[in-house]
Parts: C-alpha cells; sequence; structure tokens
C-alpha cells in the first residue's frame, strides 16, 4: 500500500490514489493502514510506517483530498469498551501532529487549520494535539511577550491618563489678567516622571513597533508577497487584522511625537522644565489628544489577543469581530437614509435650522438615537411637511431598520455559533506555531521526551498495545463503543504469513444488507412474470408463492 517497485522507482499506490482522485481507493488503503491488529505476540499498526514513507502526507491531503483527513484522524483514536468507573481508556496516537522526523514542531495542525474549517478542528486528536502544544510549550512564551505589551501599556494609561488629569488641557480657555507666556501648575517631580514616562513610550514600545514593521514590510517586498485591500497592493502581512491594528498604532505614536507639547516647550528651562503649558505647544493639545485618544483605543484591541488562553473568551470575541460586518451594512445604510432625508429637508421651505444644510444630516442621525431634543421636534409640527418627512423617516430607521438589523444579527449569530469554538481553535492553532519559533530548545526537548511517545500505551490492564501516543480517561458516555477496535487473530505469529480473513470474507454490514436487497429485487422481478401456465390469476398467483419462496439467500450468494 505504501510502496510498489517499479524498475527503478519506488511508487506509493496510496500518493497514487489520491493524486488521481481515486477518493475511496484512498479512503480503503488509510483505513487498513490504520487499523490495529494483533496476534498472540504483538500488535500491528501501521501509523508510523505511513508518516514515514509520507512526511508531508497531511499537507498533500489538504491539498488534494480534505475529505480524506477526517478518515486518517479517526485512525488515531482508539476508545476502550470497557468502562472503568464511569470512565473509557482512550489512546490518540497523535505523535506525527506534535513532533516531524526530526523532533521538531510539526506542521501537520497548521496545514489542518489552513483549510480554514471550524469542524475538523474540533475532532478529539486534532484538540488534544493543540492542547499540548499550547498548554505545554507554547503558551508561557506568548505570555512573556505580552507581559511586555502589558507593561508599557500600564506606562502608557499611567502617563496619559493619570498624570495627565492633573495637569490642566485646555489653556485657552483659562482666565488670566495677562496670558503669561509659559506656565507650571505642577511639581518639578511630576513633570519629570511625565516626560520619563512619554520618552520610555516613545522609544521602547514605538521603536519596537517600528521595528517589526520594518522587518515585516522589507520581508514582504524581498519575497514579493502582496495582497489587494481596497484595490491598493499591500504587503500580505497587513491582511492579518492584529497586523494592521498594531500599523495604526505605531502611526498613533509618530502623530503623538509629532505633536507633544512638552517637547515644544523645552526651551524654556529652570522651574517651567517639561512644562507642555507654553504658547509655542498651545496650537498642538489638539491633534495631540486626537493621536492620544487613538493610541490608547489600539493598545485595547491589541489586548484581546489575551483571550486566546481561554477557548469560551476567544470565540466569544471572534463572533464579535464577525458580527461586525453586519453592524457595519446597518450604519452604511442609516447614513444613506440619513443623507438621503437630510438633503429632502434642505430643499424644503421652512424656517428651522436644525433641518438645513449638513445639520440636517447631524440631527436624523441623532433622531435615530433619540439625542434629538423633543422640544426642537414639536417645533417642527408648525412646518406640516417637515414634520411628515420627520415622521417617513423615524418609521423607516427606528421601526424597519433598527429591527431589521436586529433580525440580522440573531440569523447571524446562529448561523456562526455552531462553529465559533472551531474558529477560536483555528486562532489558537495559528498562535502556537507562530510562538514556536521563539520556544527556547530546551523547553522543546524536556515537553517532548515528558510526553513519552515511544511507550507502548494500555489497552485495558495489562495488555500492552503500540507506541506514538497519549492515553486519556473520557466520559464512558461521552463516545460509547460496544465493539473491540482491535482485530485481534489466532493462528500462527510469523510476520511473513498473510493476515486471514474473516467469517464475512471482509464484507460489511453495510455490503452485506446490499447484496441482501438485490436478492430480494431479483426475486420479486422473477415473481411478477405472468404464469406460463393456463395463463389464469390463479395459476399467476401461485406461480408467484412457488418463485419466491423458492429464492433464498444461500441460492442467490454469487448475485
Amino acid at each position: 500500500l505504501l510502496s510498489v517497485q517499479v524498475g527503478t522507482q519506488s511508487i506509493s499506490p496510496l500518493m497514487w490514489a489520491v493524486e488521481a482522485g481515486s477518493i475511496r481507493a484512498a479512503e480503503a488503503m488509510i483505513v487498513d493502514l490504520l487499523t490495529i491488529r494483533g496476534d498472540r505476540e504483538r500488535y500491528y499498526y501501521g501509523m508510523n510506517e505511513m508518516f514515514e514513507r509520507h512526511p508531508d502526507l497531511i499537507k498533500r491531503l489538504t491539498l488534494d483530498a480534505p475529505q480524506l483527513l477526517p478518515v486518517v484522524l479517526d485512525g488515531l483514536v482508539w476508545r476502550s469498551r470497557v468502562a472503568e468507573d464511569g470512565k473509557r481508556r482512550v489512546n490518540y496516537y497523535l505523535k506525527y501532529l506534535v513532533v516531524d522526523s526530526e523532533d521538531s514542531c510539526s506542521q501537520a495542525t497548521l496545514w489542518i487549520a489552513g483549510l480554514k474549517d471550524p469542524k475538523i478542528v474540533c475532532h478529539p486528536v486534532m484538540v488534544a494535539a493543540a492542547d499540548l502544544l499550547w498548554g505545554r510549550a507554547a503558551s508561557r512564551t506568548f505570555l512573556y511577550r505580552r507581559t511586555w505589551f502589558l507593561f508599557t501599556l500600564v506606562i502608557f494609561v499611567i502617563a496619559q491618563v493619570v498624570l495627565n488629569k492633573l495637569m490642566p488641557v485646555d489653556w485657552g480657555a483659562q482666565e488670566f489678567e495677562v496670558k503669561p507666556e509659559v506656565r507650571s501648575t505642577l511639581p518639578m517631580e511630576i513633570r519629570i516622571m511625565m516626560a520619563v514616562l512619554r520618552s520610555f513610550i516613545y522609544t521602547a514600545s514605538m521603536g519596537q513597533l517600528f521595528v517589526h514593521h520594518v522587518r515585516k514590510t522589507v520581508s514582504d517586498i524581498r519575497s514579493k508577497s502582496f495582497a489587494r485591500s481596497c484595490g491598493f497592493s499591500v504587503p500580505a502581512y497587513l491582511v492579518n487584522w492584529q497586523e494592521l491594528c498594531g500599523l495604526c498604532l505605531l502611526v498613533s505614536l509618530i502623530g503623538m511625537i509629532c505633536t507633544e507639547p512638552i517637547f515644544r516647550c523645552l526651551h524654556y528651562g529652570g522651574e517651567h522644565l517639561f512644562t507642555r503649558l507654553c504658547t509655542a505647544g498651545e496650537d498642538f493639545y489638539f491633534p495631540y489628544a486626537v493621536f492620544s485618544t487613538c493610541a490608547m483605543l489600539g493598545y485595547f484591541i491589541l489586548l484581546t489577543d489575551l483571550s486566546v488562553f481561554s477557548t469560551r473568551i476567544s470565540a466569544y470575541v471572534l463572533v464579535f469581530g464577525l458580527l461586525l460586518k453586519e453592524l457595519a451594512l446597518f450604519i452604511l445604510g442609516l447614513s444613506f437614509m440619513c443623507l438621503a432625508f437630510g438633503c429632502a429637508t434642505s430643499s424644503l421651505d421652512h424656517g428651522d435650522e436644525h433641518f438645513y444644510g449638513v445639520t440636517s444630516f447631524l440631527s436624523f442621525f441623532r433622531i435615530t438615537l433619540r439625542l434629538f431634543p423633543q422640544r426642537d421636534v414639536n417645533e417642527s409640527q408648525g412646518v406640516e411637511l417637515l414634520f411628515a418627512t420627520i415622521c417617513v423617516y423615524t418609521v423607516l430607521t427606528v421601526i424597519f431598520l433598527l429591527n431589521m438589523f436586529i433580525a440580522q444579527l440573531v440569523c447571524a449569530y446562529q448561523a456562526t455559533y455552531a462553529d465559533m469554538v472551531g474558529f477560536a481553535r483555528l486562532n489558537r492553532i495559528k498562535v502556537v506555531h507562530e510562538m514556536m519559533p521563539s520556544v527556547p530548545v530546551a523547553r522543546w526537548e524536556s515537553f517532548v521526551d515528558s510526553l513519552h511517545l515511544d511507550r507502548p500505551l494500555e489497552f485495558n490492564v495489562g495488555d500492552i498495545g503500540v507506541a506514538g501516543g497519549i492515553q486519556v480517561m473520557e466520559l464512558a458516555n461521552a463516545h460509547p463503543t460496544t465493539t473491540d477496535a482491535v482485530l485481534r487473530f489466532a493462528g500462527t505469529t510469523s510476520p511473513d504469513a498473510e493476515w486471514p480473513s474473516t467469517e464475512d470474507g471482509g464484507e460489511s454490514a453495510s455490503d452485506r444488507f446490499a447484496r441482501i436487497e438485490k436478492i430480494i429485487a431479483k426475486a420479486m422481478k422473477r415473481a411478477d412474470r405472468p404464469g406460463r401456465r393456463n395463463g389464469s390469476s390463479a395459476g399467476s398467483s401461485v406461480g408467484h408463492g412457488s418463485v419466491f419462496t423458492s429464492t433464498s439467500c444461500y441460492d442467490s450468494k454469487g448475485a
């Protein structure tokens, strides 16, 4: 099944069947290879031979025959039919999903995740392999990286929220008899602390982001890896929303350092050192506040990466992101309605200033959000046509559009709810393989040694089976099993002897039922023929009975 010598070349029938599109033949080969057989001396399992002959088997299947992946994964599971204290032994033979032939991290789970199928990543073998890689190898490295991010976020919050509120924001709005050129309202220690913390953000956090995005951009340019977004070609790494959000955070931090009021007032020394209340920095208060707000939102959006520690929280976050598309459609429809009715009311002859020009667009938007004063709505009743337009808009948006938006959210949530855990696991597998290059070699080797993949696993108490996996205990009613998954044979134990055929000749239950149906159908056809004797209905009836009763499964076994 794995190697046929043709002249000087070795051909794999399994790969030939996959490439030729013979899915049923390939499925039969995989099932045969992953069937555990045993005689009186040992057990035989073709997992090692199959993956050693084809190390990229999973990758080839994801490209050419993804429908065979569940067959392979099912063959890597063994469940005992014997329950012990309400639990059942389960062996997951996931050796080649965790490590490759060089004892490095296997790419098999990443190849399967590349299909973006939320159902197949919830297969028990995939769940076990991904949880092992995450919990005992990658999670610590991921936490170390995010610890630095959390530290910079705390520094940013202290500098922009805590210390920032101790100083007047709008110096120009304050009343002075004679407006001074520079003024300090905080002690020198607080101003020094603010300057140090902001300088740390500009050098450490912004510098790290700058180096990261320059490397990614240069790498994509050298490899000519681009993606189309909004009609423009961008580096392929920006397709990831987290990378795009990181780039927006970098732009915001660059805007902050370019408009930093403290830097504008540095030429004032002495007791006014590190103040931001000076005439030179007054014009930069507003743009600095805008960039600071965007940077704060960017930090907290990137903080959602920590949801990967919990599959449930990660699933919730991912579903939230998927439903944002429905929100964007609603905002688009609402904006169109506001623009249409705003232009319509602007063309009317009325004296209400709330419904003229650009103000009319904002007024209708406030009506939808119930922020428009009721007093102003009552004043519009004096102009019947204007009031009627407002009523039509209210019916179309507040009653119809909002309720349609709610219905869309419900339908979209129902469509994604069943697969939301799968999407969360897809995200975790991606994070695992992103962290693997940073995992220390000593930790990885310790992790592989702790799995004891070369130690044979027990099938039942005292029944030593085959190696290459891990054993867990699951609830007995989780996956009821009534048949022994191991094909056991008596007789000779010579490895050169062929496996004896089963009693039914290798026929499955479905094949036997299909054969019986064919026999019955053939018998009914023969019974429907008119009687040859006397041509009477009575003779025909007797003929029917005699033909049907004389036909049996044993007489027509060859049919």
